[in-house]
């Protein structure tokens, strides 16, 4: 009983110490519901939008999931290739190279 009082005791002292967040939490909640309330065809529009864009989502599922598999494919061929091709790269787009002008050789 004395451990139930205590601690009933710690909680109304920190329901206390912390009434101005309180107050300041049930403030704000109210002008997001008025905000809310004066906005509520929009509200209502963009809830019915996104259900529109999530049920859009849903039955393209599997034409998502194979664009994602494709385009993971496609940039691990890149992966592959940027490797097994590193110093023709690097050559390549370091730029020209003395005695090399746009591809071609300068004259002597």
């Amino acid at each position: 009983m004395h451990q139930t009082i205590q601690q009933l005791s710690g909680a109304v002292s920190t329901l206390a110490d912390s009434r101005h967040d309180i107050a300041g939490t049930v403030t704000n909640l109210g002008e997001l519901t008025g905000t809310l309330a004066a906005n509520d065809g929009q509200v209502r529009e963009l809830i019915d939008n996104l259900a529109t864009v999530s049920s859009e989502l849903n039955g393209q599922r599997d034409e998502l999931r194979g664009a994602t598999e494709n385009l993971n494919d496609a940039l691990s061929d890149i992966a592959h290739f940027v490797r097994d091709n590193r110093k023709a790269l690097t050559d390549n787009i370091g730029g020209p190279r003395p005695g090399h002008q746009h591809g071609r050789r300068s004259p002597a």
